[in-house]
């Protein structure tokens, strides 16, 4: 069984998987990190060099062959292959899917204090934060609520996968 993580960029997906790391002691594998030491190149380069058509089938053949070849483990998910639905079917057959939430001050917070690679297409950081909220909400229950201020704690995230493992 594993457990993939998603949420927008920089909503604390690296620091939720470490505090489920902690308890399971599942090893954490984020696909971005994979595509960066594939193409030995940051994201942003991979997507100008590849176009948004072939690093989304760049990001899905990463994806695809990370979750076949794994079993506990812990795996942060890309955005932007969470719109196929077979994919997503393939990923509740093999562990848990868990939306890692952050308040739309915090997001807008982080955004503008860094240049992510995807976002930037869009104009209205409240529309895309609204959209990839329907969808992530569309996918799973599982919600982990993380925010600057009120960030959850390792005895947070115990509870969570204790109830997380009695619905199951």
């Amino acid at each position: 069984m594993n457990y993939y993580i998603i949420g927008l960029p920089l909503c604390g997906k690296k620091y939720i998987s470490n505090l489920i790391h902690n308890i399971t002691k599942f090893n954490i594998i984020n696909i971005n990190s994979i595509i960066e030491s594939k193409y030995n190149d940051i994201l942003l380069n991979i997507y100008n060099k590849y176009k948004y058509n072939t690093y989304l089938n760049i990001e899905y053949d990463v994806s695809n062959k990370t979750i076949i070849q794994s079993t506990n483990k812990i795996i942060i998910l890309p955005n932007t292959i969470l719109d196929n639905i077979y994919f997503i079917d393939k990923l509740k057959l093999t562990g848990h899917i868990i939306y890692v939430k952050e308040e739309y001050n915090s997001f807008f917070f982080r955004f503008i204090n860094n240049n992510y690679l995807l976002l930037s297409q869009y104009n209205n950081l409240e529309n895309i934060y609204n959209e990839y909220d329907i969808l992530y909400n569309n996918i799973t229950n599982n919600i982990i609520n993380n925010n600057i201020i009120n960030k959850p704690k390792q005895k947070d995230i115990e509870e969570f996968l204790n109830n997380l493992d009695k619905i199951t």
